[in-house]
């Protein structure tokens, strides 16, 4: 009955994806018309990724909830490190799915701006903020005068997001990530460095390749992604240098 089951539910869900492939379909214009398939579907990316967040946020104070409530339960310790592991797991999924979101709002098409570059870099850098605390991991960024400048302001700050989680990642407690940056005459340096763990020579040629993972969970997809949609308003993600004293990367754009 089970196995049934599975296969009623199986069928089900193919049934749904064909009906939902051909109502795709009355929305999507021949496929000589690129630029407009790709508006529709950096509109659907834009909307999913909104979506997705709103349902995270809930999870997220959820889990919170859950942890304080856990605080005053007096119970086996089996059972409470079964509801702590519980907690950890949602916590674990919540940010991969957030790291998901993030690759995904990245390919919507390019919608360029002006923006504060000051701005932008410590907002971003306040977002990451509670990941490094977590870890142990200390975030200095050195002053530098402001720059109001025009690009795509969720693609640069995507960039910025994946170089510095990846620099806390490749932390251990007590390391530190630092951000500069640079306006020259016609180009913007960001750079990130940690003093973690280095990128092993033979895997740098690797890193901007999709599906090239390091990480037990990695999707292999944010450097990537990042570094093509960089690439779409001009710009570029480089690693500079990676030895065992420090790693950096760097984001470089045009200044418009």
């Amino acid at each position: 009955n089970q196995a049934i089951g599975m296969i009623v539910d199986l069928l089900n869900e193919k049934n749904e994806d064909i009906i939902f492939a051909e109502k795709e379909k009355e929305n999507f214009v021949p496929a000589d018309d690129t630029i407009k398939t790709a508006e529709i579907v950096s509109n659907n990316a834009r909307f999913i990724s909104h979506e997705i967040k709103n349902n995270l946020s809930i999870i997220n104070l959820y889990s919170k909830i859950l942890e304080k409530r856990i605080e005053n339960i007096k119970e086996s310790e089996e059972i409470m490190q079964s509801l702590n592991n519980a907690i950890r797991n949602i916590t674990t999924a919540s940010e991969n799915v957030s790291s998901l979101i993030s690759d995904l709002r990245c390919i919507a098409s390019p919608y360029i701006t002006e923006i504060s570059l000051k701005k932008i870099i410590l907002n971003t850098i306040a977002m990451c903020q509670g990941k490094a605390n977590n870890a142990g991991v200390n975030i200095t960024v050195d002053d530098f005068e402001d720059c109001i400048t025009t690009t795509d302001k969720t693609k640069l700050q995507c960039a910025l997001i994946n170089l510095i989680y990846n620099a806390i990642e490749a932390c251990k407690a007590s390391c530190r990530v630092n951000i500069s940056c640079r306006v020259q005459e016609d180009i913007i340096k960001i750079s990130v460095k940690n003093n973690g763990e280095m990128i092993l020579p033979e895997n740098q040629s690797k890193i901007f390749e999709k599906d090239y993972t390091t990480k037990e969970k990695g999707n292999g997809l944010g450097l990537a992604i990042c570094k093509e949609q960089m690439n779409l308003v001009g710009g570029d993600i480089k690693l500079v240098n990676s030895d065992e004293k420090i790693t950096e990367f760097e984001i470089v754009l045009p200044k418009i």
